[in-house]
């Protein structure tokens, strides 16, 4: 055997710490910020005008976006329109419907007929008995 164990050991150790240096800058965790999301930003604010059909007169009726109310209206009969301010982005817009019938009301209906900013009319319905809600996309 030639030379010393211990300057082999050295040796050696120096050599597995300086293969480790590049190891570590591959797989060290790099804190970075991510960028906000931009929400609603890159839709442009649009009149939308909406008008709401029901077959069963509810108790109350409520839209919203995001959620915020957008909308509310208590004992509407049945039918009622309004003209919504809404970011319209090129995917289009998720609303959420709800509306409050009575327990002992018959199966019901509500017809919701959007005109996009586009001037396209699209029409959805929800069906149920007491409290309905359900989230529609209008693209």
């Amino acid at each position: 055997m030639r030379g010393s164990p211990l300057l082999n050991a050295l040796i050696a150790f120096l050599a597995i710490a300086l293969a480790g240096i590049p190891v570590h800058r591959l797989t060290r965790a790099v804190a970075t910020t991510a960028p906000a999301p931009e929400a609603a930003n890159d839709a442009a604010s649009a009149r939308v005008p909406i008008a709401i059909e029901f077959t069963t007169p509810p108790k109350a009726a409520r839209i919203r976006h995001l959620g915020k109310v957008i909308w509310s209206v208590d004992e509407p009969g049945t039918s009622a329109s309004a003209d919504l301010a809404l970011p319209w982005p090129k995917d289009g817009v998720d609303l959420l419907i709800e509306i409050n019938w009575a327990d002992d009301a018959p199966l019901s209906a509500a017809r919701l007929v959007l005109t996009d900013p586009a001037g396209e009319e699209q029409t959805r319905s929800i069906w149920g008995r007491g409290p309905a809600s359900e989230v529609l996309t209008f693209h």
